[in-house]
C-alpha cells in the first residue's frame, strides 16, 4: 500500500489531482517498484481504484514510458475489459509505449484496430495514436499498418481529422507522402474553417518530408 494509498479515490480528493502528482513523483524518481504495485493491484481493484491506478500508469507513461513499457501485455488486457474507462486508459498507456514495445504489440494489431473501430472517442484517438508510433518503428509494420490508417482517415468522422492526421503524420515516410497527402484533400471539403487550418498546415509538412 505505500502507493496505492496516495491514489484520489482513498483520501477522498476530488478530481484526479492526486493521481497526477503520484505520477509526476513515480517518473522523476523512476521508481519501478512503484509501478510494479500499480500493475500487481490492477486485477482485484475496485472500479474506482482501478481508475486511478490506470489514470496514475498512463500519466507515468507520458513522462517516462520507459518505466511502463514491460507492461504492454497488461495494457493490451485492458482493450477487453468491460469497463471502459479501463478500455481507454489502457489504450492511452499503449499510445505511450508504442514505439519502445513495437514487436510486442505488432501481433495485436488487430485487437487494436477493433478497439478503435467499437471504442469511445478516446480510445480512437489513442489507439490511432498508438497504431502510428508502431507503424513508425519499422518500416515492414509500416507497410501493414499504413493502410488501415489512411482508409480510417477517409472515413472518420470530420471533427477527428485533423487530431488523427497529426497522428499518423509521425509514420508517413516519403514512400505515404502521396497517399497521405491525397487522402488530406479528399477530406477538405469536410472540415471546418480551423480543422482545414490544421490540415493544410500539415499538407506542407508532408510536401517537405517527401522531397
Amino acid at each position: 500500500m505505500r502507493v496505492l494509498n496516495q491514489l484520489t479515490s482513498l483520501p477522498g480528493e476530488h478530481g484526479e489531482e492526486a493521481n497526477i502528482r503520484l505520477a509526476e513523483t513515480i517518473a522523476a524518481a523512476q521508481d519501478a517498484e512503484a509501478v510494479q504495485e500499480l500493475i500487481a493491484a490492477l486485477p482485484k481493484a475496485s472500479a474506482a481504484l482501478s481508475s486511478d491506478i490506470i489514470k496514475t500508469l498512463y500519466e507515468i507513461g507520458k513522462r517516462q514510458p520507459a518505466l511502463i513499457s514491460q507492461y504492454a501485455d497488461v495494457f493490451l488486457g485492458l482493450l477487453r475489459a468491460k469497463n471502459n474507462r479501463l478500455v481507454w486508459g489502457g489504450m492511452m498507456a499503449l499510445e505511450t509505449i508504442a514505439d519502445r514495445s513495437a514487436d510486442a504489440l505488432f501481433g495485436q494489431v488487430k485487437l487494436i484496430e477493433e478497439s478503435i473501430q467499437k471504442g469511445s472517442v478516446i480510445t480512437r484517438d489513442a489507439g490511432i495514436g498508438a497504431l502510428a508510433r508502431l507503424a513508425a518503428a519499422k518500416p515492414e509494420y509500416a507497410e501493414s499498418i499504413m493502410p488501415y490508417l489512411l482508409e480510417h482517415l477517409r472515413a472518420c468522422r470530420p471533427a477527428s481529422v485533423a487530431q488523427h492526421a497529426e497522428k499518423t503524420f509521425l509514420c508517413v515516410s516519403p514512400l505515404y507522402a502521396g497517399a497521405f497527402a491525397e487522402v488530406l484533400r479528399e477530406r477538405l471539403p469536410d472540415l471546418s474553417e480551423a480543422q482545414a487550418q490544421r490540415v493544410k498546415k500539415l499538407l506542407k509538412k508532408t510536401m517537405k518530408a517527401a522531397k
